[in-house]
């Protein structure tokens, strides 16, 4: 397998002495390449951390971020050669500039000049589908055209590795669907890997082939996006007893439910429910075995996925 970028150990630490937060802890994980590696993670797991790393708005703490034998956290010129960042609603470009300024500016820090690369633009304005604001402010255009001239800059610097940061962030269920669309076409007719970043389960499991998780600054698993099935049909369920579950109860749920956690105190029950069956189906083995249920959370199934695949790393 070809490895498009290899993070090597890599530490970030922000703050000083007590007031210390780690935010990556010595990670090492390889992205394939010309794949569509997803970048999976709760809010505050590292993700972002990790990306600013890798396009050279952060410095690492320690460690190192490989493009074949160049570490691109020490040489920014490799770095520009190679990798280009799309945030959300197009925050890394200039507002007061027009898509094609922004395009023009980008690729000249790349030491690309566009006039000298015309049919190539055309063809990512027009598969982009954005002609028509080609000559138009960033800060005058919608949440999804911004993020589309975004993606248009990164394919006119002929970025191979482009990062996407929560791509689907304020994004409606409908754009969601058809950036996936976008995000699969891209990787097909510009040869590029992408690796996009979000705590959004689903979203990763419709557009990646490899998959890589973090939690709390800490590598989870890393690999084919078939590994990761079961942990992503998997949903967390807080539930709030009235009273306090004795040793027998909880003995017997076992046998049927996949208990991750039970406080005596808070009388709380964390349970790990496949998502593919019936929710009533637990609520009735509740029931039977005489629990008076209180209240009911879904925590999400990201932390289902942590818990099952940190599971696993421990047996």
């Amino acid at each position: 397998m070809d490895i498009a970028l290899r993070v090597d150990k890599l530490y970030k630490v922000y703050g000083k002495d007590k007031e210390e937060v780690t935010a990556l802890d010595h990670i090492t994980v390889d992205f394939p390449d010309n794949t569509i590696c997803g970048l999976l993670g709760s809010n505050g797991a590292g993700k972002t951390t990790l990306i600013k790393c890798a396009v050279g708005l952060l410095e690492p703490t320690d460690g190192r971020i490989l493009r074949g034998e160049e570490d691109i956290t020490k040489n920014a010129s490799e770095r520009l050669k190679h990798v280009s960042v799309v945030l959300d609603g197009g925050r890394n470009l200039f507002g007061y500039m027009t898509v094609k300024e922004n395009i023009r500016y980008f690729s000249l820090l790349r030491g690309k000049n566009i006039k000298n690369d015309q049919p190539y633009i055309q063809d990512i304005l027009n598969y982009m589908g954005i002609e028509d604001i080609y000559n138009r402010c960033i800060q005058s255009l919608s949440f999804g055209m911004r993020q589309r001239a975004s993606i248009a800059v990164a394919l006119a610097c002929r970025s191979d590795i482009i990062f996407m940061d929560e791509p689907t962030t304020g994004l409606d269920i409908n754009y969601q669907d058809e950036l996936a669309q976008l995000i699969l076409k891209l990787k097909e007719k510009y040869r590029c890997t992408i690796i996009p970043s979000s705590h959004n389960m689903q979203f990763i499991d419709n557009v990646c082939s490899d998959c890589v998780l973090i939690e709390k600054g800490k590598l989870i698993h890393s690999g084919k996006i078939n590994e990761f099935k079961y942990s992503f049909a998997l949903d967390d369920y807080l539930i709030t007893c009235r009273q306090s579950l004795t040793n027998e109860q909880l003995a017997r749920l076992q046998d049927s439910i996949k208990i991750k956690e039970y406080d005596h105190e808070k009388k709380a029950l964390e349970v790990l429910w496949q998502n593919s069956e019936n929710f009533c189906d637990l609520i009735t083995m509740l029931q039977k075995e005489e629990i008076d249920v209180y209240s009911v959370e879904k925590i999400g199934g990201l932390a289902a996925a942590v818990a099952n695949m940190t599971k696993g790393q421990e047996e």
